[in-house]
C-alpha cells in the first residue's frame, strides 16, 4: 500500500481539508521482507529446500497486493569460507529465490533486480554460529518505482 499526501496551490480552490501546496509525494513506499536461509536451503547450497517454494508461494500474494515496482532480491552469507566463494554462493541464492518467485508471479508488471552481498553486510556479528545464522538470509526490497 502507497501512502500519498497530496497538496496543491493556494490559489487553486480545493473541497479536501488540509495544506495546500504544490506537490504529490510518496511516504513509506519501499517494503522489505526478510528469509532466513535455513528455511530456504541447505548449509553452503544455493537449491531451495520443498518447504521454501511453499514459503515463497505464500510470499507472493502479499506481493503482488503491490501491484507494481521493483523488485529487488538481496542475498547475504555469513563469513564462513573465502569472500569470493561467499559473493557467489549469495548471488546464486538471491538468483534461487528470484527464479522461484518469478514462477508465482508469471506475467508481473514487476521489474526484477538480483545482487549478492556476500558477507560484506552482516547484521549481527559472526561471533557465535546463531549470529552467523542471522547473516544467512535473503531480503526482498520492493520499491515503488
Amino acid at each position: 500500500t502507497f501512502h500519498f499526501v497530496r497538496l496543491t496551490d493556494l490559489n487553486t480552490p480545493s473541497l479536501l481539508p488540509g495544506a495546500d501546496v504544490d506537490a504529490v509525494a510518496v511516504i513509506g513506499g519501499a517494503v522489505r521482507f526478510q528469509l532466513d536461509s535455513a528455511v530456504l536451503f541447505e548449509f553452503g547450497k544455493f537449491e531451495l529446500k520443498e518447504e521454501a517454494l511453499e514459503s515463497l508461494e505464500t510470499l507472493v500474494q502479499d506481493i503482488v497486493q503491490l501491484e507494481k515496482g521493483t523488485i529487488v532480491i538481496e542475498g547475504h552469507t555469513d563469513n564462513v569460507g573465502s569472500a569470493a566463494d561467499n559473493l557467489k554462493l549469495s548471488e546464486q541464492r538471491a538468483q534461487s529465490v528470484a527464479t522461484a518467485l518469478k514462477k508465482y508471479m508469471d506475467a508481473s508488471p514487476f521489474k526484477w533486480q538480483v545482487k549478492g552481498f556476500g558477507q560484506t553486510s552482516p547484521i549481527a556479528p559472526n561471533d557465535t554460529e546463531e549470529n552467523r545464522q542471522k547473516n544467512r538470509r535473503v531480503e526482498i526490497l520492493i520499491l515503488p518505482f
